[in-house]
């Protein structure tokens, strides 16, 4: 299984949509893969979003789930 425990912009090319840290992570996605982002929200709090990875959410930047999927 290949995942990323942390995503790190080793080329600094600051272009995260989840297509491009795919890419530069050298991560290949089946077609039933899913993609589980953790992250500390304002009050420290640990929060979780699993999604399908698609070609629908490929093109979104990394923080459009932290803002817009809760």
């Amino acid at each position: 299984i290949d995942y990323i425990i942390k995503y790190r912009d080793h080329e600094y090319n600051f272009c995260h949509t989840l297509k491009n840290i795919v890419l530069f992570e050298n991560i290949n996605v089946s077609s039933d893969a899913r993609l589980l982002i953790s992250y500390f929200n304002e009050n420290n709090k640990l929060c979780k979003i699993n999604l399908p990875y698609s070609d629908i959410i490929s093109d979104k930047h990394i923080n459009y789930f932290i803002k817009n999927i809760k």
